[in-house]
């Protein structure tokens, strides 16, 4: 009974209040709520388009994350192309030069034939570093020592190498205090350089040092030596006589050949 009677107390104050709440009331309650629903409709269409932006945003951003990644991958090709290229340079590089050495080299060598075989028709100076055949002018008809040198110097231009020795021997026998003792000295070591006799050219050429070291020959004749241990090949002989002569007569043609032939040995 108790329960009964407390549903209807509640039905009677509801009723009461619906009966006190006028058609105005209930209609800003509509609108109110209207207001409201539409309001909660806007903000869910802003959420949703943020949502939509935020997809798009992310699709763009790993779009550009995966583009990133492939420019980086093409990056570090052409970085390995262009090291690739580099070596390739530093290679033809190395080449050229060795190329220009060998060159160098060759250019050398042929100035020294050039300046042996103008001494070769007596066209060389004094002092170079193979002396030509020079003597004081004879006036009228050769005679003594100039008449010599003059049969050596004729021979060793024909190739006569031995008759060449000869005349020269000839002439320092006769005349070993001559001004041209020491020319004739240096040719008879020549005349066996040119024909491959390289031990005995050895050895005139160091009498020519030892006998007159004076001489503006000697430069020339110890390269010449040097270059005639390289031909039976005494590479430590070579070596030493080469930087000798750096040493000793570093200013000279003698000095620059000596260096070139220096670098070629191995």
């Amino acid at each position: 009974m108790k329960r009964v009677s407390a549903i209807y107390i509640c039905l009677f104050f509801l009723l009461s209040f619906i009966g006190c709440a006028t058609p105005g009331d209930l209609r800003k309650s509509e609108q109110a709520m209207d207001r409201k629903i539409a309001s909660l409709k806007e903000e869910n269409e802003r959420l949703r388009n943020e949502l939509e932006d935020s997809k798009k945003s992310a699709s763009a951003l790993q779009k550009n994350q995966a583009d990133s990644g492939a420019d980086i991958m093409e990056l570090r090709d052409s970085v390995q192309k262009l090291r690739g290229a580099l070596d390739e340079i530093k290679k033809d590089t190395s080449g050229l030069r060795t190329e220009r050495k060998e060159k160098d080299a060759k250019i050398n060598e042929l100035s020294f034939r050039i300046q042996f075989l103008e001494n070769y028709i007596g066209i060389g100076k004094k002092g170079d570093l193979s002396e030509s055949f020079d003597k004081p002018a004879a006036s009228g008809k050769e005679t003594g020592k100039d008449a010599i040198y003059s049969a050596a110097q004729r021979a060793f231009k024909e190739g006569k190498y031995d008759e060449s020795r000869r005349e020269f021997q000839k002439y320092l026998d006769l005349y070993p205090k001559a001004e041209y003792a020491d020319n004739a000295q240096f040719w008879i070591s020549e005349s066996y350089y040119v024909d491959g006799k390289y031990e005995k050219a050895i050895l005139e050429y160091e009498k020519l040092m030892k006998t007159y070291p004076s001489s503006d020959k000697v430069p020339a004749a110890m390269l010449k030596q040097a270059f005639s241990f390289l031909k039976i090949g005494d590479k430590s002989s070579a070596k030493l006589l080469l930087q000798q002569v750096i040493k000793d007569y570093p200013n000279t043609n003698q000095a620059r050949l000596a260096r070139t032939r220096l670098t070629e040995i191995k």
